[in-house]
Order: C-alpha cells, then sequence, then structure tokens
C-alpha cells in the first residue's frame, strides 16, 4: 500500500496514465456519476481493514528490529568494591590543549553504593 492510497482510499493517477489511456482510466469514464461515487464508497469501506494491516505489519517489523537489536545488547551490571571507569560528559566535547585527543573516560573509580536503576556511588 502506497502512503496516498491509505490516505485516500485509492492509487494516484499519474499524469502518463491519463495520456496512455490506462485500463483504470479507460474504465473510470464509462461510469455514470452515481455508479462512480458507489465505487469510491466501496473502496473507503475497505480501507480501515487496509490501515489496520498496514499497521500490523509496520508494529511486527519494528518488533523484529528490536529483537535483532536486543540479541546484540548484553547487560553489565557491577558490584560493590569493583573497579569502574566514568564517562566524560557531554560525550563530543574536547578539552583545550588536547584537541581530538581529548580523553573519554575518567577514572578509575572504586564503587562504594549501589543506588539502584543503573546509579552507582564512586
Amino acid at each position: 500500500m502506497t502512503p496516498y492510497a491509505l490516505t485516500y482510499g485509492h492509487d494516484a493517477i499519474l499524469p502518463m496514465e491519463i495520456a496512455v489511456q490506462s485500463f483504470r482510466i479507460a474504465h473510470q469514464h464509462d461510469l455514470v456519476g452515481e455508479d462512480y461515487s458507489q465505487a469510491m464508497l466501496l473502496e473507503l469501506e475497505g480501507l480501515d481493514t487496509s490501515r489496520i494491516y498496514t499497521l500490523n505489519k509496520l508494529l511486527a517489523g519494528k518488533q523484529a528490529v528490536s529483537r535483532a537489536y536486543n540479541k546484540r545488547v548484553k547487560n553489565k551490571s557491577s558490584e560493590e568494591g569493583e573497579i569502574v571507569w566514568k564517562a566524560v560528559l557531554p560525550i563530543g566535547t574536547h578539552i583545550a590543549g588536547y584537541g581530538k585527543w581529548s580523553p573519554t573516560w575518567e577514572g578509575p573509580f572504586i564503587i562504594n553504593q549501589i543506588l539502584g536503576m543503573g546509579a552507582y556511588r564512586l
């Protein structure tokens, strides 16, 4: 489904289709005003199911990407007394005199207390 079809219920008509007289365009001119309106309403009735189907496919794709990413993520927990390095924040800042060779880590530090939710007192 194209975004246009999801919004308006049918595919966009390209200028080339009008010039070449595609089957869809030729068939459209055979319809009387009321018949054309009925055909458009029938397309709109099926639009909700198409939107739901497309949304489900989109969510399934996002879940697949999430599973693939989370396979490579490794949880790391630290304990009291462990020696750790602390990241220098904000990342990307440079110390004068070092330029791009500025350190990105400080330490080593010893963990004194675990505060929870990934926070530690060093």
